[in-house]
């Protein structure tokens, strides 16, 4: 072989290697092109569904169900107060701003919303249960909490309790061990008053007004329990007012003004 068929020889080879380079890389740049193309239109098509599915015309709640024990409230109120707040479709409603309309509605105690697929929405409710009247125009739960519907109309007979800001759970605890000293006489408590120098005074169901003062309160609960009920039960109904506020002793205002005073000293303590 001669020189010159050698070098075209070579020359061939040569371009065979750089046509093969050539298609070398060329070819990864494709795929990763391909790849960008593809992870693009996945992209773009999450996107267009996700908007779509943000569309408050998308699956629109059609469906409210209410659930609990309902005594003052009533499933229509509640989903009225639903609907005055509800907007978008399933995926995009805002169940807080639900729960949170629902918790301003006085006779609410808890709530739970929940989206039910693909076009409704559970609505859990526990209802306050009122114990006692407040200061008058409000209610206390049994938690001593307060609360304040705008009617109390529906309510049974309740006792009512009284006091200065802040002392609803010390009057709550007082009105109940005064409640269970007092279930053994077959008596109960009308009103219970805490007052701005708190002093104590128990009004009784059909008895008299019961003045415990603010010193010693606890034995002078079980003075009145004991000694004072032990030997006036019968005659309560007779009887306008007890005064506690003497050392080991009590004073009487029977209906009519007048007064008997049973006790070792003469001495008021307040």
């Amino acid at each position: 072989m001669n020189a010159s068929v050698l070098t075209d020889a070579m020359a061939e080879e040569e371009k065979l290697e750089v046509e093969k380079s050539d298609h070398g890389s060329v070819q990864p740049l494709l795929k990763k092109l391909t790849s960008m193309v593809f992870v693009s239109l996945i992209v773009i098509l999450f996107g267009i569904a996700g908007w779509k599915l943000m569309d408050p015309l998308t699956l629109p709640i059609r469906h409210v169900r209410i659930e609990g024990n309902l005594q003052h409230l009533t499933s229509e109120k509640m989903q009225n107060l639903i609907s005055s707040v509800i907007s978008g479709g399933f995926f995009n409603l805002n169940v807080m701003n639900i729960k949170e309309e629902l918790l301003r509605e006085p006779w609410v105690y808890w709530v739970v919303v929940q989206r039910v697929w693909p076009d409704g929405l559970n609505v859990n409710v526990v209802e306050q249960t009122a114990i006692a009247y407040w200061n008058e125009s409000d209610l206390l739960n049994d938690k001593a909490q307060i609360f304040s519907p705008e009617q109390t109309t529906s309510i049974a007979k309740l006792p009512k309790l009284a006091g200065p800001r802040e002392t609803q759970s010390l009057v709550l605890d007082r009105y109940h061990n005064i409640e269970n000293a007092l279930s053994p006489k077959a008596t109960k408590i009308e009103r219970l008053t805490l007052s701005q120098r708190r002093s104590w005074k128990i009004q009784l169901e059909n008895g008299p007004l019961v003045i415990l003062g603010r010193n010693d309160v606890d034995n002078r609960i079980k003075r009145f329990t004991g000694v004072v009920l032990g030997s006036l039960h019968e005659e309560l109904d007779r009887v306008e007012q007890i005064d506690l506020r003497y050392t080991n002793g009590f004073a009487i205002r029977w209906l009519g003004n007048s007064q008997n005073l049973f006790e070792s000293g003469l001495e008021n303590n307040g």
